[in-house]
């Protein structure tokens, strides 16, 4: 009588855990982007590229850093954001209500979330970008999220913030440096401006932004 008591409390907990597996993976998938063509770059960006999004809408933003980020995670990638403290609560915010611990995904080294501002208080020295200082950083970024994962992409919104500013010329030699360190390492990063901060000559603007990246992209819905 005991062993069949054994048997049947057994089968079960199995059945318990089968049911509960099933229906996180059923949750998972229903709230995780999907990989499709649809979602380029969102569910796949490709290395070495460097990707340029001018937006109008928080929203825009917010759509673009919450699928970028879930896309990376989702395909096994390291994922580095470098974004205003709003943005990066919200990202994570938006991250965990689709079911991804980003605490957990960050002692993987797997989620590198980085303040804009504060990275920026240490990059630029009278109104110039200290280039030392920023391959100095960046390599420790990078250092982190390979060991992390085989792949990484990253999103910076530090350029923006700098042309904000009025620094133009500090703003462009940054996305230079940043090409010029996805020539070299084998990851994507993502730059994105509001349009409201390249000021009344936002088409000269844009042209000179777009010289230094490989293409543009919209937002996700686009």
């Amino acid at each position: 009588m005991a062993v069949k008591m054994a048997i049947v409390c057994f089968a079960v907990h199995c059945i318990e855990r089968i049911t509960f597996f099933s229906i996180h993976e059923a949750m998972r998938d229903s709230n995780l982007p999907q990989r499709s063509s649809d979602d380029e770059p969102w569910g796949a960006a490709a290395p070495r590229e460097h990707v340029v999004q001018f937006y109008a809408e928080e929203r825009t933003l917010l759509d673009t850093l919450e699928r970028y980020s879930a896309g990376g995670l989702a395909g096994g990638e390291s994922v580095i954001l470098i974004a205003t403290r709003t943005h990066l609560d919200e990202t994570a915010a938006r991250l965990g209500r689709a079911g991804i611990c980003v605490e957990r995904a960050g002692a993987e080294h797997r989620y590198i979330a980085r303040d804009a501002e504060d990275l920026l208080s240490h990059l630029m020295v009278r109104g110039r970008i200290d280039e030392a200082r920023f391959q100095i950083i960046a390599r420790q970024m990078l250092s982190h999220a390979f060991a992390g994962a085989p792949r990484v992409r990253g999103f910076g919104e530090m350029v923006s913030l700098v042309w904000q500013q009025g620094l133009r010329g500090a703003a462009l030699r940054l996305e230079e440096l940043w090409h010029e360190l996805v020539r070299r390492r084998p990851f994507p990063v993502v730059c994105a401006y509001h349009q409201r901060v390249l000021g009344e000559s936002a088409e000269d603007a844009m042209r000179d932004i777009r010289a230094r990246h490989t293409r543009e992209i919209g937002g996700p819905e686009a």
